[in-house]
């Protein structure tokens, strides 16, 4: 964004305030990569004009949504479908599994593989930090 000033501050607020509210109860960060860059200054026109989607974070359910429906991780469209196909290659689908041991292990490997992208993600963020030092 540009340093010219902001001739309409309660319009510029108002606005923003719209925007973060179209996101829901998501937090506005990138759990993974530390993703914030939430406010557009394009309109919802120009959006799907581009093809682009308005909703930039996604409610990622890192054990799957069949087997815990209310926890939901706020990642970016980026992370979140590396997450997705991280599941995918470890052979964690989507469809539901009647054997509760099956279950139960399904959900155990989807957070061991969760709570190994989130490490390696944390690393990415961590070697971040350090080359921002002078």
């Amino acid at each position: 964004m540009g340093t010219s000033p902001d001739y309409f501050p309660n319009a510029t607020a108002l606005r923003e305030a719209r925007r973060l509210q179209s996101l829901g109860d998501i937090p506005s960060v990138c759990a993974f990569c530390g993703y914030d860059g939430l406010v557009i200054t394009v309109t919802a026109k120009w959006l799907k004009a581009h093809g682009v989607p308005k909703k930039l974070l996604e409610g990622h359910h890192p054990v799957r949504k069949k087997y815990d429906p209310k926890l939901i991780i706020p990642l970016c469209r980026n992370c979140h479908g590396e997450c997705d196909e991280g599941l995918l290659r470890e052979g964690i689908g989507n469809r539901f599994k009647r054997d509760p041991r099956e279950r139960i292990a399904l959900t155990l490997e989807a957070q061991a593989a969760f709570y190994e992208d989130f490490a390696k993600a944390q690393r990415r963020l961590a070697a971040r930090v350090r080359s921002l030092r002078g």
